[in-house]
């Protein structure tokens, strides 16, 4: 998989609409009519901070724990302060509620009634609980993303934040190695979700953040970045366009036919244009086939990389790349007329 080069300073300025949450660099921007969702909001200090700051519809304020794990874990007191001020300020709070299982796990509005798509959907510093391992954190993005697009309006946008070096984009200013970092683009990919705007995190004031290895310790958020997501179909531009690549070899039984003009016409037509993917020959040689009912004398074959790229800058995860690879090579010999066989 490659990703573009990009740097924080691609990202257009006043490109979302709205007053900011904090100084307005959090990348969190709302509308007076938007329903919010903020989840695994660990001590609810960042929802007490958001309905001071944010000029919502209205904002449902969740913790993953239940209420007597948050009065065990903060305290009594205080959970029972500040989860009163927040419905005294018109906040619906919820306990228990799994970011990955929101459809079972995110209750009805106490008004009763079916519940209206939220606007935004804010994740803030997401981790699947101890010292998580990497994949455990990779399936806990790609697991709320899917759960996401069920309360998500059509045209509203995901927001998580992650510490510095954890989503793996271009824009993060530590990079790590691909097999060390939370790979963020790719999974909200696999829920056609695109990346469209990458900001600094700047803690609201009042934001406390929490939930340390699931304790109440804290943990370190600068250089932390907002990354803001929306459905592909709404055309937005996607600001880190995957690709991936895979190798396709071919054995050539007339040579006299083949020609490559031919040969990527009919890749076109089988994978579609939009994912049409870039091609590079890597290896041309003869051999003769272990398979003696491909030809039994030295043959010419052919090894191409492919690169998948969405053209329109559509969200192309890594199993739909892979789906349309398997497609190519299960069709392509028929395709061309015998001239090639895939190996």
């Amino acid at each position: 998989m490659a990703a573009p080069d990009a740097t924080l300073k691609d990202v257009p300025a006043g490109g979302m609409e709205g007053p900011a949450l904090g100084d307005g660099s959090s990348g969190v921007r709302c509308k007076p009519n938007e329903h919010v969702l903020v989840l695994g909001d660990g001590d609810l200090s960042f929802s007490e901070a958001c309905s001071r700051t944010m000029p919502c519809r209205t904002l449902v304020a969740t913790s993953f724990d239940t209420y007597d794990e948050l009065c065990a874990k903060y305290g009594g007191d205080y959970s029972q302060e500040i989860v009163g001020l927040l419905r005294a300020r018109g906040v619906e709070v919820q306990h228990g509620v799994d970011a990955t299982d929101l459809a079972r796990t995110l209750l009805p509005p106490p008004e009763g009634g079916p519940r209206a798509l939220f606007d935004r959907i804010v994740f803030n510093f997401p981790h699947p609980g101890g010292k998580g391992k990497i994949n455990l954190s990779r399936a806990l993005l790609k697991d709320f993303f899917r759960s996401a697009l069920g309360v998500l309006h059509p045209d509203g946008e995901v927001v998580v934040t992650l510490a510095r070096g954890q989503g793996g984009s271009p824009f993060d200013t530590v990079r790590r190695a691909t097999c060390n970092h939370w790979q963020v683009v790719e999974n909200a990919a696999a829920s056609g979700l695109v990346l469209t705007a990458c900001l600094p995190f700047v803690p609201l004031e009042g934001y406390k953040s929490s939930g340390h290895r699931s304790t109440k310790r804290s943990f370190v958020t600068r250089d932390g970045l907002t990354h803001v997501f929306c459905r592909d179909a709404l055309g937005r531009r996607n600001l880190c366009p995957l690709a991936w690549s895979h190798d396709l070899s071919l054995w050539i039984l007339d040579e006299a036919a083949f020609d490559e003009a031919t040969l990527f016409a009919l890749v076109r037509d089988i994978v579609g244009e939009d994912a049409c993917p870039a091609h590079k020959l890597i290896d041309s040689s003869r051999r003769v086939p272990k398979h003696a009912h491909i030809a039994t004398t030295p043959t010419l074959t052919h090894c191409y990389t492919l690169t998948y790229r969405s053209a329109s800058g559509r969200a192309l995860s890594k199993e739909r790349a892979l789906a349309l690879q398997n497609k190519l090579r299960d069709n392509l010999g028929a395709a061309f007329g015998g001239v090639v066989v895939v190996r």
